[in-house]
């Protein structure tokens, strides 16, 4: 928890589980991993999963339209350059950056820092050469200053349009007013970044108003050339991205704050072409190729792995490829298209889709109390039979994160939850995570499961009642009881028993005491060793549980019976991201399942 702290990560410790302001309880790292090491991952995938929200507060609060800003999302930070130099980074958490100190809080949020991105910029513009903007005639500058006295903050593309000048001569006048510290960037009440002038200048002053520009417009850069020839192809192809883009002289290409030189083959041969237009967009805009395909493709769930996008279906299928120029079905099938813009391009991909996407039934996120219909018969039984031990016969709360292996998937349940009293769970196969929560205070057979997204009934209903089973078996085990010598301190007495021997009360197997099919990985029997879970214990004839034990027993949603007591958890060096990590045969029925898959 620490070290989530110390990247500014809002993290306080409820129970034995790490709690985040605005995400939620967090998923433990596994005890081999560093610390440091944990939080960075967390923190990048955070970042990585708010980068849209976050990318457009930056761009709302500074000037991206001044081709010396670069803002590139990469490895779960956004970095921000100006004239090729590293000025400021950010996370969801944390704005670093030269000159400036390091602030906290979480920027999704509107209470956010923002502004200190803002003020690195600036203060990076200033100093800054300006390398691709025309500079301003001395008439339009002071002209665009008077704009600004006339007004108590307006944004760049507004006041180019109200003098009706070019928006780049309007930009090129503002850095140079904010370089002679006479004009300021401010962030205005929409949350965009605004300019307004930094001393009003006296009202006696002579300097023509705006009505009286020069007739001739500002002229465009000298670099910036038409779109036309092949070069021109690729710039009108690249500007559906939404970033600004000119063709400079020497046949190279700006997008945004990169500028590239396509090779002669991209421009001769069409084939050449849309290869080198699918690597620019993969290494420069993956993100506005990302954010294209979940407006389009709003029922999918996209994913970026290092240079490549994928589309995900309810089932958690790879449905598609998304590349700049076409999207490529599993079957090899292609269509073709500019995927950075609109088109009917995102219609035949659609339709495509649908042909391979059969109206098959799905569990949509929300509280089940019933399996669907078509679910397996023996896995609802096995769920129901799991439900009515846990409503009974539980026995065992862990204060850790516990991770059960079995056959090809993973289990990992994390500590008990508040009101409503829940077991949160994932279900993990291979890269893929569905996570659920199970109720496990209700009377309701099987115990209800909320179900956080939408996929196919078949991983609902196996996760569901996997989850149930294998909890039942880590969690309901014969009680104890006290020993008669130790009457006095029956209260306390059973907090020096470990998990391991009241596992061996469940089961006698060769598994080191563990129920049966169970075997510790890592450092799991080392926890073991000195780890008391809370559990109930039963008392010698002549003693009763205090009103405090049947609470703290309430609490975790056990009924103690009269000739019961509970024992809080107990544990002794044991960090807290520690995860107890089990290997488990499972149900006969997933044994089967694996055998004839």
């Amino acid at each position: 928890m620490a070290a989530l702290r110390a990247r500014g990560v809002p993290a306080v410790m409820r129970g034995d589980a790490v709690h985040v302001a605005s995400i939620g309880t967090v998923k433990l790292p596994p005890a081999s991993e560093r610390p440091s090491d944990a939080a960075k991952r967390l923190v990048g995938q955070w970042t990585t999963t708010s980068a849209p929200h976050l990318l457009k507060r930056i761009r709302a609060s500074i000037d991206t339209h001044d081709p010396r800003v670069t803002v590139v999302h990469r490895k779960g930070r956004i970095a921000i350059r100006v004239a090729d130099k590293h000025v400021v980074a950010v996370t969801r958490f944390a704005v670093t950056g030269e000159g400036i100190t390091t602030v906290h809080g979480d920027l999704t949020q509107a209470s956010g820092p923002i502004s200190p991105v803002a003020t690195a910029i600036e203060r990076a513009l200033t100093r800054a050469p300006s390398r691709h903007l025309a500079e301003p005639s001395p008439a339009l500058l002071e002209a665009v200053y008077i704009a600004l006295e006339k007004r108590t903050g307006t944004t760049l593309g507004a006041l180019a349009a109200a003098m009706s000048a070019d928006r780049d001569a309007v930009a090129a006048s503002l850095i140079r007013l904010i370089a002679a510290k006479r004009a300021v960037r401010v962030p205005l009440p929409s949350g965009h970044a605004g300019y307004r002038v930094n001393q009003p200048r006296p009202t006696t002053s002579t300097i023509a108003s705006p009505d009286r520009l020069p007739a001739e417009p500002a002229s465009p850069p000298p670099h910036d050339l038409a779109f036309d020839g092949p070069l021109g192809e690729l710039a009108e192809f690249l500007a559906a991205s939404g970033e600004r883009v000119s063709v400079l002289a020497g046949g190279r290409l700006q997008v945004g704050g990169v500028v590239a030189k396509p090779p002669a083959a991209v421009l001769l041969q069409d084939e050449a072409r849309a290869g080198w237009l699918d690597g620019f967009v993969g290494e420069h805009l993956l993100g506005r190729l990302a954010n294209a395909a979940a407006t389009y493709l709003p029922g999918l769930r996209v994913r970026i792995d290092d240079s490549d996008l994928s589309l995900f279906d309810t089932r958690a299928r790879r449905v598609a490829g998304v590349a700049a120029t076409h999207a490529t079905l599993p079957g090899g099938e292609r269509v073709a298209g500019n995927f950075l813009a609109a088109g009917e391009h995102w219609i035949r991909l659609t339709e495509s889709l649908a042909d391979d996407d059969s109206a098959e039934p799905v569990a949509g996120p929300g509280l089940h109390r019933t399996f669907p219909p078509d679910a397996n018969e023996t896995w609802v039984q096995d769920a129901e039979q799991a439900s009515r031990r846990l409503r009974l016969d539980r026995t065992l709360v862990f204060a850790h994160t516990l991770r059960v292996d079995v056959r090809d998937v993973s289990v990992v349940f994390e500590p008990l939850t508040g009101t409503p009293l829940e077991v949160p769970f994932a279900l993990e196969r291979g890269r893929d995570r569905f996570a659920g929560a199970l109720r496990i205070a209700s009377l309701e057979v099987p115990i209800p499961c909320r179900w956080e997204r939408s996929t196919d009934v078949e991983t609902f209903a196996l996760a569901w009642s996997l989850a149930l089973t294998a909890y039942a078996e880590l969690t309901c085990v014969p009680v104890r009881a006290s020993e008669p010598h130790q009457n006095r301190r029956a209260s306390t007495s059973g907090s020096r028993s470990t998990t391991a021997s009241h596992a061996r009360s469940a089961s006698r197997s060769q598994s080191g005491g563990l129920p049966t099919g169970f075997t510790t990985r890592g450092h799991t029997a080392q926890y073991l060793a000195s780890y008391v879970a809370g559990h109930r214990r039963r008392l010698q004839p002549h003693q009763s549980h205090s009103a405090e034990a049947a609470a703290n027993a309430a609490a975790v949603g056990i009924r103690l019976r009269p000739n019961e007591t509970w024992v809080q958890p107990h544990v002794r060096g044991l960090p807290a991201d520690a995860v107890l990590h089990f290997a488990w045969r499972g149900p006969a029925w997933l044994i089967e399942r694996d055998t004839h898959a």
